[in-house]
């Protein structure tokens, strides 16, 4: 389940999510830097790039390299794209997070079991090796999920400035069903 709530008509947040060849499911949410459509012209390079990656069957460390490597060379200096990346398949999770908020891994109550926080530059700033790249791994059971935000959810604020930050996230996620998440962070963000 997704929710892409831009700020602006056009925006730098972008969600992807496709399954390869043997059933493993990619996702990726990236943020570009900017707002409007400068931020959103600097995402696409990646777009196509995401979904052929997925198509030809690879594991995660090669779409992190790619994806880095198309960015670096479409993306004019000063301009990048933090970004997590997620894998699911049989085995569990693997996860890569560069730039962007942690990664929460939630039961199926919506608990915090864990978090996954940015180790990594984002996209396009600097070349990668594949040593360099760092997959994750995370097991998941039954009912457990991966959730992934960009900074504008925990930027959201009230009239009063004070932003909903992962505490309020948390506070909005605890005790909800999985499939009530989404509803339980809009009600959250509306209450701001």
């Amino acid at each position: 389940r997704y929710r892409v709530l831009p700020a602006q008509r056009f925006s730098g947040d972008l969600v992807l999510a496709a399954c390869a060849p043997d059933g493993r499911l990619f996702a990726m949410l990236a943020d570009a830097t900017g707002h409007g459509l400068g931020a959103a012209v600097s995402v696409l390079p990646a777009v196509a790039e995401f979904y052929r990656m997925v198509a030809s069957g690879s594991d995660l460390t090669e779409l992190v390299l790619s994806l880095n490597r198309t960015l670096l060379e479409s993306l004019p200096l000063g301009r990048f794209v933090a970004a997590a990346l997620a894998c699911l398949g049989p085995d569990g999770a693997s996860v890569w997070v560069g730039g962007i908020p942690d990664v929460l891994h939630l039961g199926a109550h919506g608990e915090l079991l864990g978090r996954q926080s940015s180790t990594h530059l984002p996209l396009g700033i600097d070349a990668l090796t594949p040593s360099e790249v760092g997959i994750r791994q995370i097991a998941l059971a039954e009912g457990e999920a991966l959730m992934l935000f960009s900074d504008g959810l925990l930027e959201a604020g009230s009239e009063s400035g004070e932003a909903l930050g992962y505490q309020g996230l948390l506070e909005a996620l605890s005790a909800q069903p999985r499939e009530g998440a989404l509803a339980a962070i809009d009600e959250a963000v509306a209450r701001q």
